[in-house]
C-alpha cells in the first residue's frame, strides 16, 4: 500500500519469506479480490489541470449505477468515482481545463442514466495521504508534514510527450516494470528511468499504491465527507 512498486524479492526480503512464496501470496490476494489494481497517485494540478467533485443523485438500478461507473472510466476527464448511500449516490473527481468541461461531463452523464440533482464543489489544492489497513482503525497518514499543498500557476511543469505516455501506462498499472514501460512507449530504458524519476522528483508522481477492496476486510467501509472549514485570520489578510 505504500509503494507497489516495491519488487517481490524486496518484500521478501523484508517479511524474511521466499520470493515465490510472495508471488504466490499476491496472485492470491488478486484473485479474491483483496487487491483490486495498481494505482499511480498524479497531482493534476502540476500539469496545469482544475479539480472539481461532481456529485450525482442517480434514480435507477443499481445494475445501471454499476455500468454507468464501468462508462466512466472511459471519459476523459474523470479521474476518479465512487458510489454511495443517497441522495448523492454517485460521485465523481474531474480534472479539467476549462469550467465548460464540467457541464459538458454532465450532459453526458444525463444522457445515460437518470439524474436527478447533481451538486458540485472546485477543489482547490492536493493532498496525498496513506491507508494503513492493517491497524484496527484506519488512519490517514500525510506524506506531507506542511499540510495542504496549492499548486500555483508559475509551479505548472512543461510536460512532454513520452511524460504523457508514461503517465498514461503507469495509470493503467502502477506495477508496470521500467522495461516493460520502454516497450509500452517505444522509448529507450535509460530515458523512461530518467523522466520516471523526474515525474516523482517533481511531484507529478505522489505514489504509488494497491487498490485495497476495503469491504473485503471484516467491519471495514469507505466513507466521504465534505468540511467546511473557516480561518478567523482571513479576514485580517
Amino acid at each position: 500500500q505504500q509503494n507497489c512498486r516495491v519488487t517481490n524479492t524486496e518484500i521478501g526480503k523484508s517479511l524474511a519469506i521466499s520470493k515465490a512464496g510472495v508471488t504466490y501470496r499476491i496472485k492470491r490476494l488478486e484473485e479474491k479480490g483483496l487487491i483490486r489494481g495498481y494505482l499511480t497517485h498524479i497531482n493534476y494540478f502540476k500539469l496545469g489541470f482544475r479539480g472539481a467533485f461532481v456529485r450525482l443523485a442517480i434514480n435507477d438500478s443499481e445494475e445501471k449505477q454499476r455500468l454507468f461507473c464501468e462508462q466512466l472510466r472511459g471519459y476523459p476527464s474523470v479521474v476518479t468515482a465512487y458510489t454511495a448511500f443517497r441522495p448523492f449516490n454517485v460521485w465523481v473527481g474531474l480534472a479539467y481545463e476549462h469550467p465548460d468541461e464540467i457541464q459538458s461531463f454532465i450532459t453526458w452523464a444525463k444522457q445515460r442514466v437518470t439524474i436527478s440533482n447533481y451538486d458540485l464543489d472546485e477543489a482547490l489544492s492536493y493532498y496525498p495521504v496513506a491507508l494503513d489497513y492493517t491497524q484496527k482503525k484506519v488512519e490517514l497518514r500525510s506524506r506531507r508534514k506542511n499540510g495542504f499543498e496549492t499548486t500555483k500557476r508559475s509551479e505548472v511543469l512543461s510536460i512532454r510527450p513520452v511524460d504523457v505516455q508514461l503517465l498514461h501506462s503507469l495509470s493503467q498499472n502502477a506495477r508496470m516494470t521500467l522495461t516493460e514501460l520502454a516497450q509500452s512507449t517505444k522509448t529507450h530504458l535509460s530515458t523512461v528511468k530518467s523522466h520516471v524519476h523526474e515525474l516523482i522528483n517533481n511531484g507529478v508522481i505522489t505514489k504509488f499504491s494497491a487498490s485495497i477492496n476495503p469491504y473485503a476486510f471484516s467491519g471495514m467501509l469507505l466513507a466521504g465527507w465534505w468540511v467546511s472549514v473557516h480561518d478567523e485570520n482571513d479576514a485580517q489578510r
